[in-house]
């Protein structure tokens, strides 16, 4: 996987968004889980900054 960096970011960055408010009220926000999904789905679409070509 050439991405893997941004893919981890983002993966990172999602569960994050997605699991705060779980930690703080002990309820899922749809609105935030959402997001955080959105969030992963662009760290795995987005090319690293070292990556160049199409990758195919």
């Amino acid at each position: 996987m050439k991405n893997w960096k941004t893919t981890l970011i983002g993966a990172i960055t999602g569960g994050i968004v997605a699991i705060a408010p779980v930690l703080q009220s002990g309820h899922i926000v749809l609105a935030r889980a959402v997001t955080g999904f959105l969030i992963a789905a662009l760290g795995y679409l987005a090319k690293d900054h070292d990556v160049s070509g199409t990758g195919a």
